[in-house]
């Protein structure tokens, strides 16, 4: 699947002794949606940008070391070894090894000569992946202006790990002007190290740039494009992440305390044998205990973990150094949430701060891509009985109208049934017109695309 993305410029940051100015530049092809206003938190604000640029570069899969002179080396030992087998006679054997050495001398020759030219090699792709590292990734980062935050949505490059970031206006001093809607924006390897600058004792302001609309012309000097070859792989896993996220998972609440022993202890600790999974012990009326493994090292969360569920459950999370993402939001942490369905099934982690809410979507495991979990529909696994194509069309336009609700207000603005609207809006969230919001605890009205998809993609048939 191929994206066209039309951005007017580039993302840009302008940092001076008095201030900072920060500037997003947006897809001009999707509906006009702009922002503009004065940070009041300006680190809040950077950490909460800095963690979510982490998810879009993460990738866990292994990755082979490669040892080119090791290999070629092994290779002719092998071929040594072959062309020595069966000889006898001395006087040939002390020839070929003579042959041997002169090679090796001629290889040794070879790679001196060559050393400039793979050192000049090396800094050409260190080049490129500094000045045109959107070449590196798959997608730039999702960004809606909604009524009551803005908040990005992205993937990791090895599609294994969804975020969520939500910036309430009450980080912002004051909001100019603002157009609600869903757009992506050009987010680069330079903007990134330039928002590390970004300081309290500076003025800082932030848009998603109003401007970029008023290109006229395909030619416009400011304006470029961008084509990117977008893998199904992609498009399946966003949408199995809204799927998973309407199941309703059970939450334990966890306190930065927690959060920060969690990752402390995975920071420290290299598990090199298998079992690799963090096992969460959740007994209705005690507090939640979670057991490392391969060591077999358990610890008892603080008082506020309680569960409060009504039968006890272990639940195996895999791939859990991905909880290290969240380190840079730690020190504002107030309060956090993991969301577990079962075992071999998607857990999330969230991230309350006063300003700032992170939600951290993880796949069954690191080696697992979200498509993969679309082998096993959430919508079959919820067995909700199917609505009709006009009651889906009736919850999306009171969600468009609302831009945020939840279940209970949905089905009051359209007469339905509660059973009802939670699989209409499930039909939505999966057809990439709406997310649920795990902090939020409701249903918020996203595009995800310019031409929307039918409501039955990726879901079962609706009558």
């Amino acid at each position: 699947m191929q994206l066209t993305h039309a951005y007017a410029g580039a993302s840009r940051i302008r940092s001076s002794l008095r201030g900072t100015d920060v500037s997003f530049a947006p897809d001009l092809s999707r509906e006009p949606t702009f922002f503009r206003g004065q940070l009041a938190r300006p680190v809040t604000f950077r950490d909460a940008l800095a963690a979510l640029y982490d998810v879009v570069v993460s990738d866990l899969r292994y990755q082979p070391k490669s040892r080119p002179a090791y290999e070629a080396w092994l290779a002719e030992q092998d071929r040594i070894y072959l062309d020595q087998l069966g000889i006898v006679e001395g006087a040939v054997k002390a020839q070929l090894d003579r042959v041997h050495d002169e090679l090796a001398e001629l290889f040794a020759k070879k790679q001196s000569l060559m050393a400039p030219f793979e050192k000049a090699k090396l800094q050409y792709f260190q080049y490129l992946y500094k000045r045109d590292y959107d070449a590196w990734l798959v997608l730039d980062p999702i960004i809606t202006v909604a009524p009551d935050e803005l908040f990005f949505e992205c993937f990791s490059k090895d599609e294994s790990t969804y975020a969520k970031l939500g910036v309430r206006y009450s980080v912002f001093e004051r909001v100019d002007e603002m157009a609600t809607g869903t757009t992506n924006v050009d987010f680069s390897l330079g903007l990134h190290r330039e928002l590390q600058r970004m300081r309290t004792y500076r003025r800082t302001r932030f848009e998603v740039d109003p401007g970029g609309f008023e290109v006229a012309t395909d030619d416009a000097p400011a304006h470029h494009e961008k084509k990117i070859d977008l893998p199904d792989s992609w498009l399946a896993g966003l949408l199995q992440v809204q799927s998973a996220m309407t199941l309703g998972p059970s939450g334990v609440a966890l306190t930065p305390i927690d959060l920060y022993d969690i990752i402390g202890f995975l920071k420290g600790h290299k598990a090199r044998v298998s079992p690799r999974w963090l096992l969460w012990k959740l007994t209705p009326g005690e507090r939640t205990r979670v057991v490392f493994e391969p060591w077999k090292v358990e610890r008892e969360l603080s008082p506020a973990t309680v569960y409060h569920g009504e039968k006890p459950r272990e639940v195996k999370m895999w791939g859990r150094d991905r909880l290290k993402l969240l380190e840079r939001l730690l020190p504002g942490c107030r309060a956090a949430r993991v969301h577990l369905l079962a075992d071999g099934m998607p857990s999330f982690i969230t991230v309350d701060q006063a300003d700032v809410s992170f939600t951290l979507g993880m796949s069954a495991w690191t080696r697992k891509q979200w498509a993969d979990e679309a082998k096993h529909d959430y919508h079959e696994i919820d067995r909700m009985e199917a609505v009709s194509t006009h009651e889906i069309e009736r919850v999306f336009e009171a969600l468009r109208t609302r831009k945020r609700a939840t279940l209970g207000e949905l089905a009051g603005d359209v007469k339905l049934e509660v059973d009802a609207v939670r699989n209409a809006a499930s039909r939505i969230c999966q057809s990439g017109r709406g997310i649920f919001d795990l902090v939020a605890g409701a249903y918020r009205h996203r595009e995800l695309f310019r031409e929307p998809l039918p409501w039955s993609a990726g879901a079962p048939a609706v009558r």
